[in-house]
Parts: C-alpha cells; sequence; structure tokens
C-alpha cells in the first residue's frame, strides 16, 4: 500500500448483493457513534488515541480525514468524553520503521499518555517478496517468512509501546483488504493472475498481524470483508483512491466504523 511496486488481487465486478453489504455496513450499529447518546455524562474518561502505521493510516493519496481521526469523533460522540488523537503514520513505512519512531521523543512522549493506541503496518514490507513470487518463486516459501518477520516486529513494537505506557493501555491491530493494489487498477496492472498473488501475499500477511495482535494481547481488526464482501470476492474499487492502492474517504470511514465496533469506548 503504499510506496512501490503495487501490487495484486482477485476482480469480481460488483454485484447487488456486494453493495447491499457494504451500504449495510456503514449503517451505525443500534445508536450512531456520531449522534451523542441522551445518557452520556461529562464526566467520561479522557482518551488518548495514538496511530502508528504506513500511508493507509496517514490517509495517503485521499485528500480526506484519515480513519484515526475518524475513529476519535466517533468515540467522542459515542461517550461525550474529550478524544485527542495523535497520527504518527507516514507513507512507506514498514515495521521496522515504526519500531524505530517508537524511540523518538515525540513517539514516545504520546505512548506515555495513550490510552490506545491503533497499529497499521506490515504492507510494505511485503514488497521485495511479492516481487519474487511474480518471477516465478513459491508463494509459501517467500511469502511465509516475509510475514514471521512481519509478525515478529509488529509483536516487538506493541511489546515496546507497552511498556513504555508503563499502565494499561488498548492496541488494536489492523489488518489490510489488501497489500497491493487492487480493484480496477490492480486487474489492469497485474492481470488476473497477478491479482491472485497479491491476494495470497494479503492472506500471509493478516495471519501474521492476527498472530501478533495475540502474542501481545491486543485486538485484532480485521478490513477485509469491509472492502472486499462477506466472501471476500467483492470488488473494492469504489472505495479505492484513483491509485488502487489506498482507502478514499468512503474506505476510511468503513475502516472507522470497524475500529469503533471493536473499541467504542475508545
Amino acid at each position: 500500500m503504499r510506496l512501490g511496486p503495487a501490487s495484486l488481487r482477485r476482480l469480481v465486478p460488483p454485484g447487488a448483493a456486494v453493495l447491499s453489504f457494504l451500504v449495510a455496513l456503514a449503517l451505525p450499529l443500534g445508536r450512531s457513534p456520531l449522534r451523542p447518546a441522551a445518557d452520556v455524562v461529562s464526566t467520561a474518561r479522557p482518551v488518548n488515541l495514538v496511530v502508528f502505521g504506513d500511508s493507509v493510516p496517514s490517509g495517503g493519496a485521499c485528500d480526506c480525514v484519515p480513519f484515526g481521526e475518524l475513529y476519535g469523533a466517533m468515540v467522542h460522540s459515542h461517550t461525550g468524553g474529550r478524544v485527542q488523537t495523535t497520527n504518527l503514520a507516514r507513507g512507506g513505512f514498514t515495521s521496522p520503521d515504526v519500531q524505530q519512531q517508537i524511540e523518538t521523543p515525540s513517539a514516545k512522549a504520546a505512548i506515555r499518555t495513550a490510552t490506545t493506541v491503533v497499529v497499521m503496518v506490515g504492507a510494505n514490507d511485503m514488497g521485495p517478496a511479492f516481487r519474487t513470487v511474480l518471477a516465478g518463486a513459491s508463494a509459501a516459501g517467500t511469502f511465509g517468512p516475509a510475514a514471521q518477520e512481519v509478525r515478529a516486529d509488529v509483536n516487538a513494537a506493541v511489546r515496546r509501546i507497552r511498556y513504555l505506557r508503563h499502565g494499561t493501555v488498548q492496541v488494536a491491530v489492523l489488518g489490510y483488504w489488501n497489500v497491493f493494489r487492487d480493484g480496477r487498477v490492480g486487474l489492469a496492472t497485474y492481470g488476473p493472475a497477478g491479482l491472485e498473488i497479491a491476494v495470497s501475499a494479503t492472506g500471509f500477511t493478516n495471519r501474521a498481524l492476527q498472530q501478533a495482535a495475540a502474542d501481545t494481547g491486543s485486538r485484532y481488526v480485521a478490513v477485509s470483508t469491509a472492502f472486499k464482501g462477506p466472501d471476500g470476492t467483492g470488488d473494492p474499487t469504489p472505495l479505492l483512491a484513483p491509485d488502487g492502492d489506498h482507502p478514499n474517504a468512503t474506505g476510511h470511514r468503513l475502516i472507522a466504523r470497524r475500529l469503533y465496533q471493536a473499541l467504542p469506548d475508545g
């Protein structure tokens, strides 16, 4: 996602079922998080939200409000409490980049007051492996080791965050709908076979991120069905920026909704 060569995924033309699913997903569950509830009290605990990751959480190629800030607004509307969002995500970042960033003074300061930390990284890590598989290498033999490096790096990053916080902090680790290009752009760039390779790379990456979340007692938040439908074969083009690699404003809203469903109180 991100910088460098983009990737692939299976493309199925959008049908009524997929579009209905996306519309339903965008609707509030119960009461709307964008409308304060009548029973919310002004003494709700303050929430300090910190976001780490690559160009997806940073809002790359979108010219819109990124999902982290949207999620913070949802939490504020739901709880009535103060919510401060610090978005430290950067385009092109890999999981080792996040580990290095955590050691900077500004990141440490944000972590030490954080109540919730969101991590979405790993897509850029898979670029070299993706090119190798496109050239004919085994997907399992190439993506597997690369994904396990992502798992180890994210594991180390989250453990460091918990150490620096010296207290209770919720951590959410987000998966991807695709770690490379997708939709009509992905199909035009890579063809059907290339999109299938991207699907494989994404599966390895998401499993590694889910494992890292389990390793560290964090919440894994999947976004793939929001973009691809329940069976994973939908066309995400309506949710992507023109580059086919990043979410557009609607895509960011769906990711924010998934975060809100997982952690409605921040």
